[in-house]
């Protein structure tokens, strides 16, 4: 019988040339069918992707993926794999996601809350991603039991050894964390093995998933990550959040998402609920491509440097905080690298109540670089309460017993049905071209803005913070970030291009300092056209068609 299997297989690879191989739930089979299958796929280099039992109800947005998506980017690609002898997998089963969750003190109900929703969520047939949790300098016995009993990923009742993937890490006690090292703790934390398969979801405790995260996460991934059109995405897409803002980055008002516009090439119907890009970073429920966080590690590295090594009798240059003390300090870097690059964060929304992520607001905590005072449970503890009064009421003063104001998001039911459910135009995702696009202070832009608005903001933060005035533009590297600083002791090597001298333009042409919403006046937009078209790399963003220029 495993003969036959083998002759069939061999006639349907020569007439059809299958990209990948979809099977149905294994056990349902029979043993010598999925054996002789799997050898000869192993032996033509052609994926197999095995489905859940459930997956008419649940994969159906399977179907909307291009073999790009399941496979790899084409024929190509196969053949520089096949030649180098590297690893071929599938973009299905290659693309690894590994959690990341920042534990408070004192956040016992809501961290397990997340871990619970992390057990429970569906992962089809897919590898459980990795858990590193953050643990804080004091752990309360409620987290303590809890991580004790975890089990992850749950034991599927065989034979073979259960192989944990929980990674603690455990904080050294302080009396107070600096921005500066909450933010290089942080970005520590995550280096991935594969820039281009391993991506980081950044999870706060104050999250809870729905059962078909991981649905959404993968589906968006390969289709903006992998798919063949892929290709076509703009170099400049940082990650994908899974929740809708409530409010911007400075909780200066309330958010409201953009609505879709018409447009040839997208189904979206005008004025309705679409994802957007927005050029924010996202603490409480984001995916951060590998490539990019690299390049924050190289950016907050340099970022780092050049702030002690500033010369004493140089001005220090004048710089807003753009990001609310609600949220962690390392955001305000990562938006500098994202204003620099033009960068952006791919947002949901969806013309539902339900939502991939719920972010709840009674047990917040704010940043530990933040936290003025200490907690309202620490003072209770270390007070002398007074006698009470049988007129006094059940209140608290709280001038006495301060609270951290938390921040109002909107609390979300949490999507339980099929995720087709749930997008618009029957599943099938837009384009990242057709879709709105925000500047950090939520302005529409448009890609052509996105790319003027990076090179005026490069070219200060060169001049004012990396110490590049009067020298010559460095090569810009992947993942590396290393072209927007210059320091005393590198000497003019291979990484200088040979360009005249355009950082006095920018500064003249920057309209208001840094921080300052992101005004360019006509004359500046203007002077950035021709800038850029004189420059021999585009920093940033799409041209006309969509593709990116790279240096050679």
């Amino acid at each position: 019988m495993e003969v036959s299997v083998t002759a069939a297989f061999n006639n349907l690879h020569s007439y059809i040339h299958p990209q990948v191989i979809i099977t149905d739930y294994s056990p349902r089979e029979d043993t010598f069918f999925t054996r002789s299958l799997r050898n000869k796929a192993q032996e033509l280099d052609t994926p197999i992707i095995e489905l859940p039992p459930d997956a008419a109800e649940t994969l159906m947005w399977m179907t909307r993926l291009d073999t790009g998506s399941l496979r790899g980017k084409g024929a190509l690609l196969k053949y520089v794999h096949k030649l180098l002898r590297t690893d071929q997998s599938s973009a299905w089963h290659k693309a690894n996601v590994e959690l990341l969750i920042h534990a408070p003190p004192k956040s016992s109900g809501s961290l397990i809350r997340l871990l619970r929703s992390i057990e429970t969520a569906d992962y089809f047939e897919s590898k459980r991603p990795d858990l590193t949790i953050e643990l804080p300098a004091d752990i309360d016995p409620p987290t303590q039991q809890f991580v004790e009993n975890l089990v992850w990923p749950p034991a599927d009742g065989s034979n073979q050894k259960h192989v944990s993937q929980v990674t603690l890490r455990h904080r050294i006690p302080r009396d107070r964390m600096a921005s500066e090292e909450a933010s290089v703790r942080l970005v520590e934390s995550f280096y991935p093995q594969s820039p281009s398969h391993s991506h980081l979801l950044l999870l706060s405790s104050q999250t809870e998933l729905s059962p078909h995260y991981y649905h959404y996460l993968k589906y968006v991934l390969l289709e903006y990550r992998y798919s063949s059109y892929g290709f076509q995405t703009p170099q400049n897409l940082l990650g994908i959040s899974l929740e809708l803002p409530s409010s911007h980055l400075n909780d200066s008002s309330p958010f409201t998402p953009p609505l879709s516009k018409p447009s040839p090439y997208s189904r979206a119907k005008p004025n309705q609920p679409t994802s957007f890009l927005w050029q924010a970073p996202d603490s409480n429920a984001a995916l951060y491509f590998g490539d990019k966080w690299i390049e924050f590690h190289s950016f907050l590295s340099k970022r780092l440097e050049a702030k002690h090594s500033a010369q004493p009798d140089k001005p220090t240059p004048k710089h807003n905080k753009l990001v609310s003390e609600h949220y962690p300090s390392w955001m305000e870097y990562l938006l500098e690298l994202m204003r620099a690059r033009g960068y952006s964060v791919l947002y949901p929304n969806f013309d539902s109540t339900d939502g991939i992520v719920t972010i709840h607001n009674e047990l917040y905590q704010p940043p530990e670089e933040f936290a003025s005072h200490t907690s309202v449970s620490d003072r209770l503890e270390n007070s002398t309460p007074a006698t009470p009064s049988p007129t006094d009421a059940l209140t608290a003063d709280p001038s006495t017993y301060p609270l951290p104001k938390p921040p109002q998001n909107k609390e979300r039911p949490l999507l339980t049905t099929s995720l087709l459910n749930l997008l618009p135009s029957e599943g099938d995702l837009p384009e990242l071209t057709t879709i709105p696009r925000l500047s950090y202070n939520g302005r529409t832009i448009t890609s052509a803005d996105a790319t003027t608005l990076a090179t005026f903001y490069s070219g200060w933060f060169k001049s004012e913070i990396g110490g590049c005035t009067g020298l010559k533009p460095k090569l810009r590297r992947p993942m590396s970030a290393a072209d927007l600083f210059c320091f005393a002791d590198e000497g003019e090597g291979e990484d200088w291009k040979v360009e005249e001298d355009i950082y006095d333009d920018y500064a003249e042409n920057w309209d208001g300092e840094e921080g300052d919403e992101g005004r360019v006046s006509t004359q500046s937009l203007s002077s950035a056209t021709s800038i850029k078209s004189s420059m021999t790399v585009t920093q940033v963003g799409p041209t006309a068609t969509g593709r990116v220029h790279h240096a050679h």
